[in-house]
């Protein structure tokens, strides 16, 4: 898969991101936003390379938690996909100048074969926002540069 270098912005709920111009973003200005190249997402919506993003608001009455919300969504995302582990703990990072967790899962790729996602969590005021990036074992060298441009590009909006 080639990586343009020019990019282009998505938008999505609390926050934007800029991706390859040869990659395509379905669900703008949604709290779920996925970009992919042409062949990253399988029929039935399996995404096998590409980024997905989401907002997931606070629930009523608490606020958010980055730890207690990263691994509720780790619980979540391995109950839906039972082949997912943790490969590596999450470690602390920044996304601008905001605190995030980043951890690495893998599992089985719509592909065959292994993937690995790398996930980051951040939390904001409204709740948590969540990126997956998600390659196919093979193909995480390849994806590091723009994986990692993509998440400096990221800018939070809320």
């Amino acid at each position: 898969t080639t990586v343009s270098t020019t990019l282009k912005t998505a938008t999505g709920q609390g926050f934007a991101i800029q991706y390859p111009d040869n990659w395509q973003a379905v669900g703008e200005n949604t709290a779920a936003v996925t970009i992919a190249p042409k062949n990253g997402v399988l029929s039935g919506g399996a995404v096998g390379l590409g980024v997905i993003l989401n907002f997931t608001p606070n629930a009523p009455g608490k606020t958010a938690n980055l730890a207690r919300d990263t691994e509720a969504l780790l619980t979540q995302l391995k109950a839906d996909n039972p082949n997912m582990k943790v490969v590596s703990n999450s470690v602390r990072t920044t996304v601008g100048t905001r605190p995030a967790l980043q951890t690495v899962l893998g599992g089985s790729s719509p592909y065959g074969g292994e993937e690995s996602d790398t996930l980051i969590t951040i939390a904001t005021a409204k709740g948590l926002i969540s990126i997956v990036f998600v390659a196919p074992q093979q193909q995480v060298t390849a994806m590091k540069a723009n994986f990692a441009r993509m998440t400096r590009s990221i800018r939070l909006t809320q």
